[in-house]
């Protein structure tokens, strides 16, 4: 199975540091919003299912992966990572919508707590601290691995 990841990580890596664990598995390929050549993804009909990653920015993925949702082809199998530093159950809402435009198939979705030093809270950046850890990774392949398996059959 072909899986393609298109992410945004940027203020403290830690969607990177959660993806770098998928991407040692086989078939899986990252992709860099940012880095892509008019925010398309080539060949998207060479994956089975595309993800999409992101940090969460005022509440929800970066501006580059929800605009990146229309450059998807209508009916493809998607699923959501992101890292986020307080816990809230908005932060996919928009890009869910956009998906349902598409009419994508949201297959899954894995959030995880993440170190945030944003002055919002001291409290946030101590209860996130050495985050996304060993046991985000540990979670973040179980899901991962539940995936595949729950598609392979389809």
């Amino acid at each position: 199975m072909k899986i393609a990841i298109v992410y945004c990580s940027k203020f403290q890596g830690n969607t990177k540091k959660l993806l770098d664990v998928l991407a040692e598995k086989e078939g899986v390929e990252l992709f860099r919003v940012s880095e892509l050549s008019n925010n398309q993804l080539p060949n998207q009909d060479q994956y089975d299912i595309i993800g999409l990653a992101s940090g969460i920015y005022a509440g929800q993925f970066h501006r580059t992966i929800r605009n990146y949702v229309k450059h998807l082809e209508y009916g493809t199998k998607v699923f959501l990572i992101y890292t986020y530093g307080n816990e809230s159950s908005i932060y996919t809402n928009s890009v869910i919508k956009r998906l349902n435009k598409r009419q994508c198939s949201l297959v899954g979705e894995f959030g995880c707590r993440a170190y945030s030093p944003i002055p919002v809270s001291k409290k946030i950046g101590e209860e996130t601290a050495g985050r996304p850890g060993d046991d985000d990774f540990l979670d973040l392949t179980q899901f991962f691995d539940k995936l595949i398996e729950e598609n392979r059959s389809e």
